[in-house]
């Protein structure tokens, strides 16, 4: 599956809105329900040989559903498998486009690599596209010394970086220097009933690098606001660096 193609029809986008639902967790893509049990295959991971993903357990547990809404045809979602509401959880799920036929069109794994909560106004500028650079800027780079910093796998870091500094992801959207980031409302169920879940703006740019093995590696910016969480209001900014790798449709079951 080409993981440009989200990305374009999202910017190719210029009218109409999403239809609200109230039941997330009804049609979804493999007809996962919360609680479904997920076996993920091993070959995307061995594929992206030189990744900074850490290969996941074959088998997992759906622990919360979630739909994107924005001007796009198709449906949005992300099956979490981990929800990481803190920082001290590693987040995970994956995220699946559905176009207007009802059919997969892209499929892709992510989990997170480094959550940071905006200090100053220029921070909070620089992810969200209102400085016109960071997030939206044609290129993102990580750096080793900075993951070193905060304590990320060596063994992943040296061999993902190996005797570079810096890796460098271009913007799955080409064209400007800068492009506004896009935007949507994030509405997450963690219970069939949906008793309990989390309402945020999501404003966030995908990126992409080629690896040596050929196959490619993810990066998706995202600043997130949290405005509810179990139906109480809350207030929240956060940015979550997460990294991921394109799925075939054969690459996952659930039941």
């Amino acid at each position: 599956m080409n993981p440009f193609s989200l990305a374009k029809k999202i910017f190719d986008a210029k009218t109409g809105k999403d239809p609200i639902d109230q039941d997330v967790d009804h049609g979804l893509p493999f007809k996962a329900k919360v609680g479904s049990l997920i076996t993920l295959n091993v070959s995307p991971f061995l594929r992206a040989e030189g990744t900074l993903v850490k290969a996941p357990d074959r088998m997992q547990t759906v622990v919360a559903i979630s739909r994107l809404r924005m001007p796009m045809d198709g449906k949005l979602y992300r099956l979490y498998l981990t929800k990481g509401d803190d920082a001290s959880e590693m987040e995970s799920f994956i995220q699946v486009y559905m176009n207007a036929k009802g059919e997969i069109d892209e499929l892709q794994y992510y989990q997170r690599m480094l959550r940071m909560y905006p200090e100053t106004e220029a921070d909070y500028n620089l992810f969200t596209g209102r400085s016109e650079e960071g997030l939206g800027f044609k290129e993102f780079s990580l750096w080793k010394e900075q993951m070193a910093g905060i304590g990320y796998d060596e063994v992943l870091l040296d061999e993902a970086f190996g005797d570079e500094e810096q890796l460098v992801f271009e913007r799955q959207i080409p064209g400007a220097d800068f492009l506004r980031p896009f935007t949507a409302t994030e509405n997450r169920i963690d219970n069939s009933a949906g008793s309990e879940g989390l309402l945020q703006e999501v404003i966030f740019m995908p990126y992409v690098r080629e690896l040596e093995s050929g196959g490619q590696e993810l990066l998706l910016l995202s600043t997130e606001t949290v405005k509810e969480q179990n139906h109480r209001q809350k207030q929240e900014v956060h940015v979550d660096f997460m990294i991921g790798v394109p799925l075939n449709e054969s690459d996952v079951s659930i039941q």
